[in-house]
């Protein structure tokens, strides 16, 4: 096997039928090796699925080495993963991160893995990108650079720079108008978020978004999605609207696309489009479409 090949992540929870579907892909891909990461159970109900989720990875055959961090007791989602994030980056120096209800169609692992070897020593380039919502006029073979980096729906990065990562945001309120100016950010939507993910933080993904604006880094991302979120519904954590606009199929398939840097990709071309639509899908989740019962 190619020692260059980067390790996976897997985080499940829940869904025995969507787990499935993403080990599948994960194993066609022959990663380096395999992490599986499972919080604990918040209920009885969610126990019996769990345990059928473990039961699956469990008993797949590998044909590359699986390493697993299975929680007795629910963690929540903003510490389930970065905790199993710190703990792989422990042993790995860079890693793809995909969670069950996230299918990477076979353009994803190639692109993830170019971009890795590309953009390795570049120190304007925090993480690799496999899905961005919105739809640009770019041919599919472009990508380009962005200081967006939600939802975090297959995705790649360094050890090192992940190590970085400040889940805290110990720099926040301070850096309020260099991230208006360096990053564009519309902070009237903005602060109210990073506050309350500062304090009472129920993700994750907002502070490492927060942490590309505070070291005006970026995102590496396809001109289309590589990947398809499968996971709209009542299970999720967040998107439990069925109908939203945004549980659409990835537009690439390919696996073999030779992959070019937009024109004035250094620009961050795109970036007013990609807030407004990441903008579009908080305000579905936190309208009460996306958001889980305990939430509201």
């Amino acid at each position: 096997m190619d020692e260059q090949r980067s390790a996976v992540v897997l985080f499940f929870y829940n869904r025995p039928d969507h787990l499935r579907q993403v080990l599948e892909r994960i194993i066609r891909s022959e990663p380096k090796a395999l992490y599986l990461v499972s919080d604990g159970p918040k209920s009885s109900v969610d126990k019996a699925d769990i345990q059928a989720c473990r039961s699956i990875v469990d008993a797949t055959p590998y044909p590359f080495p699986v390493f697993h961090k299975y929680a007795d007791h629910n963690l929540g989602v903003a510490r389930s993963i970065p905790e199993g994030l710190d703990w792989v980056f422990s042993r790995e120096a860079k890693a793809i991160i995909l969670e069950d209800d996230v299918i990477p169609e076979p353009g994803f692992f190639p692109f993830m893995e170019k971009m890795l070897v590309d953009y390795r020593n570049d120190p304007r380039i925090d993480l690799i990108m496999g899905h961005q919502l919105a739809d640009l006029a770019l041919p599919d073979h472009y990508y380009f650079f962005t200081r967006f980096c939600l939802p975090p729906w297959g995705w790649a990065t360094w050890a090192a720079n992940w190590n970085t990562y400040d889940f805290h945001m110990r720099a926040w309120p301070d850096c309020r108008e260099t991230l208006r100016d360096v990053a564009g950010l519309d902070m009237a939507f903005w602060s109210p978020i990073l506050n309350r993910n500062q304090h009472q933080p129920r993700s994750w993904d907002i502070q490492w978004n927060f942490w590309l604006w505070y070291r005006q880094t970026m995102a590496v991302v396809p001109a289309r999605s590589l990947t398809t979120n499968i996971g709209f519904g009542p299970k999720a954590t967040f998107t439990r609207w069925p109908h939203s606009g945004f549980a659409r199929p990835a537009t690439i398939t390919d696996s073999a696309i030779p992959w070019q840097l937009a024109e004035r990709a250094e620009r961050l071309p795109f970036d007013h489009l990609l807030q407004q639509q990441i903008q579009t899908l908080i305000r579905e989740v936190m309208s009460g479409k996306g958001r889980a019962p305990s939430d509201k």
